[in-house]
């Protein structure tokens, strides 16, 4: 002992690191003094690790665990769900706004090819919402189901309601969230920036520039804080499974089954419809278009993101189906950009759904309000995993529906959101064969084969 006391007597203690006041709180404010238990930054770096769809399977199953131990107890956790569906709330507004306009600056419309391209992906939006409403009003997965007895909101939006409700100024109608006049606003504001560009071009002035950086780089900060919060959207599913498996909502369970079957039925038909239409009007066989496409259809239900997925939709369209380069920037570029078939066809049915549990009516006159509204949320929507429900938030808007009934979706939307992206990709490729016509160009000399790592 006493050899021992002299040792440490003699050790040079300054020969030790020194802990910084931040590694020392750090190490207190974290597990590791426990032993067993991971750091709280790893279990962070660990969630970071999965993809969002990761992220969401992984928030149903704890939902599931969650809601068979708390029983009624987990309706506390409903609120979460409500929280981030108001953050999706507030931004959905103002991105459709935004996004609408840019889409208009930047399409390039001049041409022949450009509006049969036009043309073409109007009939094939307005066949996939009309697919999908015969869908889900045959087979009806919300009957006998009632999640509230819910009157419509003020602004709910009717062919009457357009003439005497018109808000007095455009923020107004941002800020009241009435979404028919946003989109209007939208459009006619791009269509004048476009008469404006033009005369500025023809006078040689340049100013248009400014208007058109403001816009894009209002709408990548949009797109950002919109990720931001699709972020959160795995607590929010976590809480609402919880909440329906505590309260042993069965009923609602076998309804969202009967909804995927259906909304599957219509992208399946919406799939044959492509293939019937190729085989019609493009020198490009339906066999052939499934063979050579198949990379980018398997990519885009992988990342459930068309945005991501363009790149080798491009690729597959000129080296493997073999279109010509015009029809492949017209189809794929500017098409995939303006074009999502699946997205709406989905957010018709899901509001459709919704209505259907909630008792409210949808006759003809609000089905058109549902045809607008969706053909123009498919433009503003981005190209990002989950955004199918940003733009749903305006289809509930014009039909009066409460915002917290996505919620219901959000367990299943994860697995929507892939089939739907497929759709999306193969209607603008579809498009793009049929922009080549029925006579086959001359083959590329070189082909380069597209691998994993070059896509």
């Amino acid at each position: 002992m006493k050899a021992f006391h002299e040792h440490m007597l003699r050790f040079d203690w300054n020969s030790l690191p020194r802990e910084s006041l931040r590694e020392k709180l750090s190490r207190l404010f974290t597990f590791h003094d426990f032993g067993t238990l991971p750091k709280f930054h790893q279990v962070l770096a660990w969630w970071e690790h999965f993809t969002l769809s990761g992220r969401i399977l992984s928030a149903v199953v704890i939902g599931l665990i969650l809601g068979i131990l708390l029983g009624p107890q987990a309706s506390a956790l409903e609120p979460v769900g409500s929280i981030v569906l108001t953050l999706l709330g507030a931004l959905a507004t103002p991105l459709i706004f935004v996004a609408i306009i840019q889409a208009l600056l930047i399409a390039n419309m001049d041409g022949k090819t450009a509006r049969k391209l036009i043309v073409l992906l109007l009939t094939n939006t307005l066949v996939a919402i009309l697919v999908g409403l015969t869908v889900i009003t045959l087979f009806k997965p919300g009957r006998g189901v009632s999640i509230a007895n819910l009157s419509l909101s003020p602004n709910a939006v009717s062919l009457r309601s357009l003439a005497h409700q018109m808000p007095p100024s455009i923020l107004a109608a941002i800020s009241e969230n009435k979404i028919v006049y946003v989109i209007l606003a939208a459009i006619a504001i791009g269509i004048a920036l476009r008469s404006v560009r033009a005369t500025q071009q023809s006078e040689g002035s340049n100013a248009y520039r400014a208007v058109e950086d403001l816009t894009s780089t209002a709408l990548l900060t949009l797109t950002k804080m919109i990720q931001w919060a699709i972020a959160l959207v795995p607590f929010a599913i976590c809480a609402i499974v919880a909440n329906l498996v505590g309260n042993k909502d069965y009923a609602m369970a076998r309804s969202l089954g009967g909804f995927v079957g259906a909304v599957l039925l219509a992208l399946t038909i919406q799939a044959i419809y492509y293939l019937i239409r190729l085989r019609l009007g493009s020198w490009v066989t339906p066999s052939h278009f499934l063979r050579s496409g198949r990379s980018a259809f398997l990519m885009a239900f992988s990342t459930a993101s068309s945005a991501a997925t363009m790149p080798v939709t491009y690729r597959c369209m000129r080296e493997r189906t073999g279109v010509g380069e015009k029809a492949a920037s017209m189809g794929v570029l500017l098409g995939g950009s303006l074009n999502r078939d699946g997205t709406a066809l989905y957010q018709t049915m899901a509001s459709v759904f919704i209505a259907q549990l909630t008792g409210v009516p949808i006759a003809l006159p609000r089905q058109l309000i549902v045809i607008l509204t969706s053909v123009m949320a498919s433009v503003g929507a981005p190209g990002i995993p989950e955004a199918g429900m940003i733009t749903m938030l305006m289809i509930f808007r014009s039909l009066g529906l409460r915002e917290e009934y996505i919620g219901v979706l959000l367990a299943v939307d994860w697995f929507l959101d892939r089939c739907r992206t497929a759709v999306n990709v193969m209607g603008h490729t579809s498009v793009t064969c049929i922009l080549d016509g029925k006579v086959r160009p001359a083959p590329l000399l070189i082909a380069e084969p597209i691998t994993a790592a070059n896509p």
